[in-house]
């Protein structure tokens, strides 16, 4: 469950090292003189050999930064939470993160105006994005991370604003060794913002992109709901159609049955895990699309499995381990 927290840890850290490394090289070769003004990060990548590392290090970056907003769109569609929103933080995040390459890779002194439009898309829009991060992360479901994940992002994203403000005032009235700072502040932050994105991934299991049309997914979920209601007959020992409550089975599982479950057409969601349980409930009853809502559980392994007997009924059937 760890290894998804790593990738917005390696960006964060990747490209903290990397913009502190053209700086170095910038400095060390004389590109930059440090005693008239404190450089910018454009000023520092502007110029040879620093400027082919600066370029690919925002590739990178711009790579890193398309799979952590593509894996957050997925989990917090999967949460439930604000599916509009959802949908447009995952247009500023695309649109935000090509501007990281397009600032990298059309230096300020070759193509100036090209490298300003990256920096406004990576960074205003970038900006925007963290701020539907923080508004999908408050009305997320409850959490341990959540108690500091919402105010840590919130300060982050108001220190950004206040610094983005802060450079662009600068600038314009000549302080611009104090507007270099806050750049550097700036982009400092954003990294911070995409490696808090680490507390959220650790609770992710797997993740897979899938393209299907509307009858393979309902085809799929027939398939995958007998195949489920197989498993929950082997697992109970009895015929799922006649189900009786509170009996215990050799895998110590107790069960609860609401009436009428041989009317059932629908089965939730059995998942297994140590810290959290996974409930899953219809969104969409005509295609069989599925939103899976997560809540952390203190505790050993805990199983649910819900077998909902009709799209318009209340009943569910419920394994869970005996107490």
């Amino acid at each position: 469950m760890w290894a998804w927290a790593l990738l917005p840890i390696t960006l964060a850290v990747f490209g903290t090292i990397g913009m502190w490394a053209v700086y170095a090289i910038a400095v060390s070769n004389n590109t930059v003189n440090i005693t008239q003004e404190f450089p910018f990060i454009s000023t520092c990548g502007s110029y040879n050999p620093q400027s082919c590392l600066f370029s690919q290090i925002c590739n990178i970056c711009c790579v890193l930064a398309l799979w952590i907003v593509t894996i957050r769109f997925q989990q917090v569609r999967d949460l439930g939470s604000g599916s509009h929103l959802n949908m447009a933080g995952l247009v500023l995040g695309f649109i935000s993160s090509i501007g990281i390459s397009i600032l990298g890779n059309f230096q300020q002194s070759v193509v100036k105006g090209v490298h300003l439009l990256g920096a406004l898309l990576a960074f205003f829009l970038g900006l925007v994005y963290f701020w539907i991060q923080a508004w999908l992360s408050y009305y997320s479901p409850p959490s341990h991370d959540r108690k500091w994940v919402v105010p840590g992002r919130i300060i982050l994203c108001s220190l950004c604003t206040c610094l983005v403000i802060c450079m662009y005032v600068l600038y314009k009235t000549g302080f611009r060794s104090e507007a270099a700072i806050c750049e550097w502040a700036l982009v400092m932050c954003f990294f911070a913002l995409f490696a808090i994105f680490a507390a959220e991934f650790r609770h992710i299991d797997c993740h897979k992109l899938t393209v299907q049309n509307k009858e393979r997914i309902s085809t799929s979920n027939a398939t995958g709901t007998q195949t489920l209601l197989n498993m929950l007959q082997e697992i109970t020992g009895r015929d799922k159609s006649t189900p009786t409550a509170n009996s215990h089975t050799p895998s110590k599982l107790s069960s609860y049955c609401s009436p009428n479950t041989q009317e059932a057409s629908m089965l939730c969601y059995c998942w297994m895990t140590r810290r959290q349980v996974r409930e899953r409930n219809q969104v969409e009853k005509e295609s069989g699309i599925w939103e899976a809502r997560e809540r952390n559980q203190i505790g050993s392994g805990i199983c649910f499995c819900y077998l909902q007997p009709n799209p318009d009924s209340d009943q569910l059937f419920v394994i869970e381990p005996e107490p």
